[in-house]
């Protein structure tokens, strides 16, 4: 097989493919459709659905949707809150710090850092 000479001329396969025609271009028909759509005068009876809309009780569904809701907060809140309730205050953060560089055996002059410390005003920044 190797040593045989073959020759193949796909000329006439080509010029098949060639008279193919292409399909219609989708966005086309799409918009034509569209089109046709939005001018059409379609009347259309919804009495029916008008009056299934009214039976629908929307205060009992959106009290059970707030309730599910209010649930959920109340537990995340609760969360929160513990969570907040537990850090330490600002006197017990910095009695720590204090205690631990009292502690500290190192050849370090503390000095400047104390009074950096000291200069931290005290009293709340939130209002009197």
């Amino acid at each position: 097989v190797s040593t045989s000479n073959v020759h193949y001329d796909p000329s006439d396969i080509l010029k098949a493919i060639s008279k193919i025609k292409s399909g219609p271009d989708h966005e086309t028909i799409a918009s034509a459709v569209h089109d046709r759509i939005s001018r059409a005068n379609l009347k259309v009876d919804t009495t029916e659905l008008m009056r299934a809309l009214g039976k629908i009780d929307l205060d009992k569904a959106f009290e059970a949707h707030s309730s599910a809701m209010d649930g959920k907060l109340r537990k995340h809140s609760g969360d929160i809150l513990k969570a907040v309730g537990s850090v330490p205050d600002h006197d017990t953060i910095a009695n720590a710090m204090h205690e631990r560089l009292q502690n500290m055996t190192m050849n370090v002059d503390h000095g400047e850092l104390k009074e950096m410390i000291r200069r931290i005003p005290t009293e709340h920044d939130h209002g009197a």
